[in-house]
This record gives structure tokens, C-alpha cells and sequence, in this order.
């Protein structure tokens, strides 16, 4: 027989009264008999429901669908958010007592937290809750082998009537209501009853946005991994089904990612690491992709000594980092299959040589050195070296180039302590600079290796074409220099992408842009600056939905976000929070109090509180749940546990 709660005696508390709470509409105290079972058996998360004060049926728009009936029973489903043991002989007399009795009382209550185990013994003990309302109730007439329909509650619970513990088989009809499992993915387990899976449909998460809010080391990069294998988990799919097709870009500021997306991004024949600056990655990286793209013989040798450099350089999770060796064969492989594309801004690469002397003779000065023929002739001499040196420069190119300049600079700084006048102290070091800009710019890097916005665009907003064709998912990472580098390459790319989307009509695939750090790109005071990506994100939150652009966000300081576009994400997951201005924040955008959010506080890493308006069955209310460790996902893809069982 299915239930909806659990019958055991020791599941059964009562509830002593509610009061009214600004944000979830009332908070409920619940009392339970302490043992150390139910203790351990109530956590914060865990579902109860209470008979409330409805007299009859309603319909859905809240007419009554029957006359009132003093018999009729209908009961309220609340989550328990806070849970602490009581003690009569301690918090009954508190500290006020005489020491000798006060301390007697802790060691008699020391006694009966061990001693009453699975039963309670006395009235002194209690397990104390707090719970909120999460706006569902239901009614026991179902058939004996149905649970109970659980619907709006538009009524609130009685005081004094019992508090009844939810069976998992009713936490999961509540917490996937309504779910469409074709459209979903498990998410994780529910905190408390670890055999309820917890489902999130895909398109609501993505179209209609998301932020990740949780402090260093619990695990916010792991939770993007998730997510991202999760949104691809839908895989290819055919010409009219393109609401189920998903891509992701993912703005990867300290390159945490390629490592724990390793495998996305080879799987996907059109995922691609975006590296936006040449320095980004080790120089033998770069080198290796040039010689793959020239067809070389050695390309292969190269690519693999590139490999093995960047394995040691990879950014991994200490989980990982044991294992950055099993690592070499994939980056290879990254490299082989030309899936590592660069991205420079013109005005860092391909820049003419525009150095010559003239600009030094012309501002110098004849007096430079004093107005002696001596002196004169040791300008002269001067300037010729510098000349001859600039010529040798123009011809060079690379590491070669930018030792010749080195040497002149070192040249002029030898002689500015011999120059006699302002001026040609000025004109020396306006040189220097001058010298330093051009060491600035750089090679044109070769076609084969580089890409533009609208090449990744092109691919983002690829349309099969005939029946037989189909939307193929991919990830593309995008790494940097610095944020100056990663910000010129992703704001052309939404802008473009949008801008193509609007013109064309284009609908499908979902696309979902994260921003890993986004504090750093769509900070509130950056607006009226030209770095960052705040316009760029605004559109995407604000219109990005209707073209099927999403906005995920990720970071540990929300009191810095962009206030508007803050507000737009439809579902949050929150971890600990322990500056209170950013979880006033959190508080503030999608309303739940703070009593709530405390609860984070005790969170392990994986566990965090995730509220949507639509993505979740439970709507609109904060729920605990245990994501899956993504190392572990990335550890079976790198061969870890098989070996290590053969061995």
C-alpha cells in the first residue's frame, strides 16, 4: 500500500503554533519527542504535512467546488528549515540557575540524549522545528495504491494537530511535480531522503536562465561541470526537434574547465577550446597547432611534447591532480584534431614595423651631449648605432626581434646620465616607449590555427537544412590572457550571435552562455565602462529567451552582480554564503529569508539550495539537494576506476 506519510509513532509531532514571515508567508513551530533516531531521521529539507483549517473542495481558481463539510480533511505540506535539539534542564533554566545545579542538569541531559535512543522516556526532551509553507496540500481519497494529488493550498495548517513525516514515494510526487520527464534530467538526490531524485527540465534551466551562489571550496565549478554534462546529455537530435537541442559557451576566467570538461570537449565534433591571447596556454601549445595546421611531419611529435607540457600546467581539482598524467593522450588529442582555435584583436597582432630613427634625430636635440664638435659627433654616432639596430630589428621577427629592441633600449638608458638638456632626456625616453609599444605587438598568427566571432557564431546558429539533418550539441570554453582579451572576443560573439538569431528568426538550438567569475565581467560598477560584458549579459536576461539565448551565472561575491540582471535568472543554487550583504542579496531577489539561507551553513561539499520559478516541480520554494561529484564522471572518462579495479 502507498502512503503519503510514514505511520511509525516516533514520525509524529505537533504543531505548537505559526506566526507571519514577510517572505514565506508564515512560519510554522513543530515539536517532535527527542530520540537520537528521529534526530538523525529529521534534517533540514524534510517534507511534513499538517491538517489545515479548508472545509471543502475548491476548484483551481479558488471557487468553491462543493458546499462546506465540517468532516472534510485536507492537509498542508510544510519544509522544515531549521532543526535543534531541547533540553528541559538545560535551555529551560538557561544559565541563570546556580552553577552546581546548572551543570548537574547538563550531565542528566548528557545521559538522555544517549540513553533514549529509539524510544522517549520523559517530557523533557524535545526536537524543536521550524518550517515554512510550501504552498501544496493534498487530500487522502485516493485509491489505496495512489498517492494522494498534491495541489495549491490556499489555507494554512491547524495548531495542536499532528505533524506527519512525508514517505519518499510523496517527497518525490511533490518535488517532481508536473515534471516532463521526455524534457528532464536527474539534477541530483534530495538532501534528506536520498532515494528521491530530483529532476530539473532542461529548456527551463537554460532558456530562462540560472546563477551558481556559493562560496570558495563548495563547489561551484563542479557544479558548473554538472550542468554543462547534463544540458549535452541531450545529444544529437533531428531537424524538428530542436527545443531539445542544447550548446554552451562557457567564459572560463581562470581556466578551470578544460580539465573538467575535458571530455565535451572532445566528444563534440564541433566543441572547441577558444584561446584569446597566445600567451594564454604554454608556447609549445601554440607551435604544435601551427605545425598541424601546416601538415608537418613532426606535427604529431610536437603535439605530443605540447601535451605533456600543458598536462603539468592544467588547473585541476586536488581530486584530479594525481591523475594529470592520464591527461596527455586527451590535450593531444585537443591539439591533433585542430578543436584549440585563437582568437587576437587586430590591433595586438599583424602590426606593421613603424620604428625609425627620424622621430629620435628630429627630438633630440643638436645640444644633446653639448655643443662641442665632440659632442656632436657622438650623437651622430648615436643615432647611426640606433639606426643600423632598428634595420636588423625590422628584418627579425619573434624572440629575435625583441632582443634586438631590448638592446637598443639597454643602449639609450646607458647614455641618458651623459645627456645635457630636458629635451633630450624627453625625446630618450618618448623613444623608449615608442620601442615598448612595438614589442607589444605581435606576429600575425596563421589562418589555420585562428578563428573570429562570427565563425563560433556560425555554429551556435547552425540550422539543419534538410529532414535527415540534425542539431549536434557542443561546448565551446573560452580562455584568456586577462579578462581585457576574453571580454573583446565574447562581447562581439553574443552580440553577433544575437543579432543573427533576430534577423533570421532562429529559435533553436538552446544556447546558454555561463560566466564563470561573473562578478569580474557584469559588475554593477563597471556600467559606463568599456570592459566589461554588462550590456552584452543585460540583453541576454532581458531578451535572450525569446531567440533561444540563456544567461547562467557563477559567483561567490552576488553583492557585486549587476542589480538588473541579477533579478532575471529563474533558478538559483545557493551554498554557503557567509558575508551577509550577499546573502541579503540572494534574500532579496527571489525572497527567502534568511533563516533559510543559514541552513547553508551547514552544507557539505555538493549540497545546495536550489529555488526556481519553473525549471524544479517544487516551484518558487528553496529545497536542499546532493549533486553528483563531476570528478568522479570525469575519472571513469579517464579510465581511473577500471584500472584500479584490475589491478
Amino acid at each position: 500500500m502507498t502512503t503519503a506519510w510514514l505511520d511509525d509513532d516516533w514520525s509524529k509531532g505537533i504543531l505548537l503554533g505559526i506566526k507571519p514571515d514577510p517572505t514565506s508567508g508564515y512560519r510554522a513551530t513543530v515539536w517532535f519527542e527527542y530520540t537520537r533516531r528521529i534526530f538523525n531521521e529529521i534534517r533540514e529539507g524534510s517534507l511534513i504535512a499538517i491538517r489545515n483549517f479548508s472545509d471543502r473542495r475548491r476548484n483551481p481558481n479558488g471557487s468553491p467546488a462543493e458546499d462546506r463539510n465540517a468532516g472534510y480533511e485536507e492537509y498542508s505540506i510544510l519544509q522544515i528549515d531549521q532543526v535543534y535539539p531541547w533540553h528541559y534542564a538545560i535551555q529551560g533554566g538557561g544559565e541563570q540557575g546556580y552553577p552546581g545545579f546548572t551543570v548537574a542538569s547538563a550531565e542528566s541531559a548528557r545521559r538522555d540524549w544517549l540513553d533514549m535512543d529509539i524510544q522517549n522516556r520523559d517530557d523533557v526532551s524535545r526536537v524543536k522545528c521550524e518550517a515554512i509553507p510550501i504552498r501544496l496540500a493534498f487530500r487522502l481519497d485516493a485509491q489505496d495504491d495512489q498517492l494522494p494529488e498534491p495541489f495549491f493550498d490556499r489555507s494554512m495548517p491547524m495548531p495542536g494537530f499532528e505533524a506527519r513525516l512525508l514517505s519518499s514515494e510523496m517527497v518525490r510526487a511533490v518535488l517532481n511535480r508536473d515534471i516532463d520527464e521526455a524534457q528532464a534530467f536527474e539534477l541530483g538526490r534530495h538532501v534528506v531522503q536520498y532515494d528521491v531524485p530530483i529532476m530539473v527540465e532542461r529548456h527551463k534551466l537554460a532558456r530562462l536562465h540560472f546563477g551558481i551562489f556559493g562560496y570558495t571550496g563548495s563547489g561551484k565549478s563542479n557544479l558548473v561541470s554538472s550542468l554543462v554534462d547534463r544540458l549535452l546529455a541531450s545529444g544529437r537530435q533531428p531537424a524538428g526537434r530542436g527545443e531539445q537541442a542544447f550548446k554552451v559557451v562557457l567564459i572560463d576566467l581562470m581556466d578551470e574547465y578544460t580539465g573538467l570538461l575535458i571530455d565535451h570537449l572532445i566528444s563534440h565534433d564541433y566543441s572547441r577550446l577558444i584561446v584569446c591571447g597566445r600567451r594564454t596556454l604554454p608556447e609549445r601549445v601554440l607551435t604544435a597547432c601551427e605545425e598541424v595546421g601546416r601538415g608537418s611531419e613532426n606535427a604529431a611529435q610536437l603535439a605530443l611534447e605540447a601535451a605533456e607540457d600543458w598536462s603539468r600546467r592544467l588547473i585541476l581539482p586536488s581530486e584530479l591532480k594525481e591523475h594529470s598524467g592520464r591527461y596527455v593522450e586527451r590535450l593531444m588529442s585537443l591539439i591533433l584534431r585542430q578543436k584549440i582555435v585563437f582568437y587576437e584583436p587586430r590591433r595586438l597582432q599583424g602590426q606593421d614595423f613603424t620604428l625609425g630613427v627620424d622621430n629620435l634625430r628630429n627630438n633630440i636635440g643638436t645640444a644633446a651631449f653639448g655643443r662641442g664638435s665632440e659632442d656632436r659627433e657622438r650623437l651622430n654616432s648615436l643615432l647611426d648605432e640606433i639606426d643600423n639596430l632598428l634595420g636588423t630589428a625590422r628584418d627579425a621577427d619573434g624572440d629575435e626581434r625583441r632582443q634586438i629592441l631590448n638592446q637598443i633600449i639597454s643602449r639609450l638608458n646607458d647614455v641618458d646620465q651623459d645627456l645635457t638638456t630636458g629635451t633630450g632626456r624627453k625625446a630618450v625616453k618618448s623613444f623608449i616607449r615608442e620601442i615598448e609599444e612595438q614589442m607589444r605587438s605581435r606576429e600575425p598568427l596563421p589562418g589555420s590555427v585562428t578563428t573570429e566571432p562570427y565563425n563560433i557564431v556560425n555554429l551556435l546558429n547552425f540550422q539543419p537544412s534538410h529532414p535527415g539533418a540534425s542539431y549536434l550539441p557542443s561546448l565551446n570554453v573560452v580562455i584568456g590572457e586577462d579578462e581585457g582579451h576574453i571580454i573583446t572576443f565574447v562581447s562581439q560573439l553574443i552580440e553577433n550571435c544575437f543579432e543573427n538569431r533576430r534577423t533570421r528568426s532562429i529559435l533553436y538550438p538552446t544556447v546558454s552562455f555561463i560566466f564563470d567569475e561573473a562578478d569580474v565581467f557584469i559588475a554593477q560598477d563597471n556600467r559606463q565602462s568599456a570592459g566589461n560584458l554588462v550590456a552584452q549579459a543585460t540583453m541576454l536576461a532581458r531578451r535572450g529567451r525569446k531567440f533561444g539565448l540563456g544567461i547562467g551565472i557563477a559567483t561567490q561575491r552576488v553583492v557585486y552582480l549587476d542589480t538588473s540582471i541579477m533579478a532575471q535568472p529563474h533558478t538559483y543554487f545557493v551554498s554557503k554564503l557567509p558575508r551577509k550583504s550577499d546573502r541579503e542579496r540572494i534574500a532579496d531577489a527571489f525572497a527567502i529569508s534568511d533563516e533559510t539561507l543559514k541552513q547553508t551553513f551547514g552544507f557539505t561539499v555538493g549540497q545546495w539550495l536550489v529555488t526556481s520559478h519553473d525549471a524544479t516541480g517544487l516551484k518558487g520554494v528553496p529545497f536542499p539537494v546532493q549533486l553528483p561529484n563531476a570528478n568522479d564522471r570525469i575519472r571513469r572518462w579517464l579510465g581511473v576506476e577500471r584500472d584500479q579495479n584490475t589491478t
